[in-house]
């Protein structure tokens, strides 16, 4: 009670974490450094791939749009609106046929698995 009102060191909980970290592993190792690294970098690029894949399609959406609003604008408006109707059904139905299990927005923004390819030595530890 002579400490000032602070609990005495408990031996077996010391001894306790000094194995806890003595159990750890050395990550300095450089080929576990270079693994980590590498597992790294490739998720980091399908992650930046698909970014670069979505951002590409709204500008061509944004473009396709721009495109049918100005021809609209030229043609009085009636035709083209059916027209675009027509083809937003038929897009629907197929969309709809291709994505019953809910995938409709992934389809959407990112391609099929194997559709896009990285070749040459060295393309799985591409790094940023």
């Amino acid at each position: 009670a002579g400490n000032g009102g602070a609990l005495p060191v408990n031996h077996p909980i010391i001894y306790q974490l000094q194995d806890v970290f003595n159990l750890l592993p050395n990550l300095s190792v450089p080929d576990l450094m270079k693994a980590f690294t590498v597992k790294t970098n490739d998720q980091n690029l399908v992650m930046y791939t698909a970014s670069i894949i979505r951002a590409v399609i709204a500008l061509h959406s944004l473009i396709n749009n721009k495109t049918t609003n100005r021809a609209a604008e030229r043609e009085g408006g009636k035709k083209v609106e059916v027209e675009k109707e027509d083809k937003e059904e038929k897009e629907k139905d197929t969309k709809e046929d291709s994505n019953k299990k809910g995938g409709r927005i992934i389809k959407q923004y990112f391609p099929e698995p194997g559709s896009i390819k990285f070749d040459g030595p060295g393309a799985s530890r591409l790094a940023f």
